[in-house]
């Protein structure tokens, strides 16, 4: 086995790479649809090499303000330490679809992230775990009357890394979309 504690290389500095904050779009799916036989994990698990559903599962797009947020946390503990994997979005529109949606949620649904980064990369929360709803907090006043919902890792349970990076590209994202007339209204939301 692996010595799992041993740095391997230093940390590096990529040419002409600059940071850049914020998510450009985010998608969520249902926890239960990952295949997790055919979906390979690399880098000390960190990297999602091969990101396989289930037959006829979907991801959903969020439709969101570029408040909108993702990170992590570790936590540390006496037998091992862990993450918890955050999200945040506030929601625009509060109507129907989205009411059932974190009704859903709020039903012990569990869910993943996948979120794109501004460098063209994609991101992923919950691959270990699944995350659920933590708050739901709406007022007619505050808040210009959006929704901001915040979804997390599930108490008690664990995600042994921090956000996975995600080895995926458009094409993928457009093979598992429910609904593909949205794409540009939603491209529209964040940029």
């Amino acid at each position: 086995m692996i010595d799992q504690s041993k740095f391997t290389v230093g940390f590096r500095k990529k040419c002409n790479y600059k940071s850049k904050i914020g998510v450009i779009r985010k998608w969520y799916l249902n926890y239960n649809d990952i295949d997790k036989i055919n979906s390979k994990l690399t880098h000390k698990l960190t990297c999602v090499e091969e990101f396989v559903l289930k037959e006829d599962a979907n991801i959903y797009p969020i439709y969101a303000t570029k408040k909108a947020s993702s990170n992590h946390s570790l936590v540390p503990n006496d037998a091992a330490n862990y993450y918890r994997h955050f999200d945040t979005l506030i929601l625009l529109y509060r109507g129907p679809s989205e009411r059932e949606r974190i009704q859903e949620l709020i039903n012990d649904g569990r869910i993943c992230v996948i979120i794109e980064r501004f460098d063209n990369t994609f991101e992923l929360l919950g691959y270990h775990s699944g995350m659920v709803i933590n708050s739901d907090d709406y007022s007619t006043h505050d808040n210009e009357a959006t929704t901001t919902v915040n979804i997390t890792t599930p108490d008690n349970e664990e995600e042994p890394t921090g956000i996975k990076l995600l080895n995926i590209n458009q094409t993928w994202i457009n093979k598992h979309l429910s609904i593909h007339e949205f794409t540009n209204e939603f491209t529209k939301e964040f940029t």
